[in-house]
């Protein structure tokens, strides 16, 4: 698959999961301790395929302060007792975290980078993910 359609295919899954379920696969851990997320996150995500790097970061940087505000949200929604509302922010922050991970492999999965995992490996555990 070409990149943009496996970009596309990151997008797709996390974006069709909404606020009421969780992909949370961890790929580098190591032991350390709403509207917009996932077009944000494409911009910047074809910024850096077309080797713009004039707006990638900014795009990024963007981004990453949705997911910071959605996990902002979602302590104020516990801090008022609103768990319903915490759980669905805590979500949708996960799975952009998510989307962004997967984004970034794809991108180490092409010829001469890190290539950790291939871009079918991960479009499967989508597939297998939404079997449940």
């Amino acid at each position: 698959m070409e990149l943009t359609d496996n970009i596309r295919a990151v997008l797709e899954f996390y974006s069709s999961l909404g606020k009421q379920q969780a992909f949370c696969e961890l790929k580098h851990y190591n032991g350390n301790t709403e509207e917009y997320i996932f077009s944000r996150l494409e911009r910047a995500a074809f910024d850096q395929r077309d080797g713009n790097n004039i707006a990638t970061f900014s795009r990024y940087t963007i981004w990453a302060d949705d997911v910071r505000y959605l996990i902002k949200s979602a302590i104020e929604s516990i801090n008022t007792q609103d768990k319903e509302k915490a759980v669905e922010e805590l979500t949708l922050a996960l799975n952009a975290m998510g989307a962004f991970v997967d984004i970034q492999n794809m991108f180490d999965a092409q010829p001469g980078r890190m290539q950790f995992e291939k871009p079918e490996q991960i479009l499967k555990e989508y597939i297998e993910f939404k079997k449940l």
